[in-house]
């Protein structure tokens, strides 16, 4: 079987991750010339699209799971963070990051650890998916990535660019986060993904629906 590789969120770390990992019971590497399937969570999309769109011959398969970068342009809420962040204020910052997402007051009504954490972090999330927008990846180059990617959306988050991936497998659960929230749902469904992929499910043909 081949390792898989995850990228993180720069917003928040990724216990989920852990637990992910040994479903798949899967070792876990760093990309290197081997064929490697990409994970990745939130701002960590950007970088795991960037390496399946140009080094292809090292990527196996790609799941992103409720991408932050999923349109790779400024994610809701950027402006507002930042100019919280140039006041002083962490929690407005962060406040204003997660509320775009998931709706207003989801962060004051988080339990205290994660508002801790969300306000440690808002910092680093906002650089992140800045510097992903200030290098997207081309309608060419998104169109030009022949790994079987597959993502997992929350009910209403948008597809947005990433609907030119040409193997595209689209997969919408009920809450905002399904790889944090739904993982007895989610975890299953990548290890039969990633033993899809493996199989060579592709043909060169165009887009595929894998979701039957």
């Amino acid at each position: 079987m081949k390792p898989v590789c995850f990228f993180g969120d720069a917003f928040a770390p990724n216990p989920e991750f852990a637990a992910l990992h040994a479903c798949l019971g899967r070792g876990s590497d760093t990309l290197g010339n081997d064929r490697t399937h990409l994970i990745a969570a939130g701002t960590g999309a950007a970088t795991a699209l960037r390496l399946a769109a140009r080094r292809p011959n090292t990527v196996a398969s790609l799941t992103l799971l409720a991408p932050e970068a999923a349109n790779l342009t400024p994610p809701p809420g950027m402006s507002r963070a930042e100019a919280s962040l140039r006041m002083g204020s962490a929690f407005r910052a962060a406040s204003a990051w997660i509320d775009a997402r998931h709706g207003p007051g989801t962060l004051a009504r988080s339990p205290l650890a994660y508002q801790n954490i969300a306000i440690d972090r808002v910092s680093g999330a906002l650089s992140a998916a800045k510097s992903a927008c200030l290098n997207p990846l081309s309608d060419r180059e998104l169109a030009a990535i022949s790994a079987l990617t597959l993502l997992v959306l929350g009910p209403t988050a948008p597809v947005g660019r990433l609907s030119t991936v040409p193997f595209l497998r689209l997969e919408r659960f009920n809450s905002t986060e399904p790889h944090v929230l739904e993982p007895h749902l989610v975890h299953p469904m990548i290890r039969e993904f990633l033993a899809r992929a493996e199989r060579g499910w592709q043909d060169g043909t165009g887009p595929v629906d894998l979701a039957a």
